[in-house]
């Protein structure tokens, strides 16, 4: 007799368990390059916003870009 709802054979409930934390994985890796890209475009927002003449050197610029 069959249960309508019985859950799927041991390998397949772990092939399914594999597929799922890696689409967790996946989306927390978006959710963090996506607030680094928003870092990153606020700084560079700010940057425009202030006058030449209160740019830093652009070498420490590039430096923070790439840190954030």
């Amino acid at each position: 007799m069959m249960r309508p709802f019985s859950f799927p054979a041991s390998p397949e409930r772990s092939r399914l368990r594999g597929w799922l934390e890696g689409t967790v994985a996946g989306l927390c890796e978006l959710q963090l390059l996506r607030e680094r890209q928003e870092r990153r475009v606020r700084w560079a927002l700010r940057l425009a916003a202030q006058s030449p003449a209160e740019h830093g050197e652009p070498e420490a610029e590039e430096q923070l870009i790439e840190e954030g």
